[in-house]
């Protein structure tokens, strides 16, 4: 009977692990899910709208120049922007060179 019972407790177990790697799973994918409903359209690619968004706030946040300030307060508060906008992009797997890409693209679309 002990052999019973402590084939139970690691069953028991096995499906406790599986259970937290699944919440675990699903908090790490949760926000990929998001960022594609908020900035990709059917197809996984960026919305122009994204792209005009994303121009901005690297424009806006130091993407295309540096944080520094002799005040080293300002620098680590220019910092702070800089690293919120990097994160950003990683999570939507877009760097400088293919925003500035996709950024050139729209424009010559809004041009005509």
């Amino acid at each position: 009977m002990s052999l019973d019972r402590d084939i139970r407790a690691v069953e028991h177990g096995g499906r406790s692990a599986i259970a937290s790697i699944k919440r675990l799973m699903a908090r790490t994918m949760e926000p990929f899910r998001l960022s594609k409903a908020v900035f990709r359209d059917e197809n996984s690619e960026l919305t122009p709208a994204a792209i005009a968004w994303l121009a901005d706030l690297s424009r806006r946040n130091f993407g295309d120049r540096s944080t520094f300030d002799p005040d080293p307060r300002v620098h680590a508060f220019n910092e702070g922007r800089r690293a919120m906008l990097i994160d950003i992009m990683k999570q939507l797997r877009v760097d400088e060179a293919r925003l500035a890409r996709l950024t050139q693209q729209l424009k010559d679309v809004e041009n005509g």
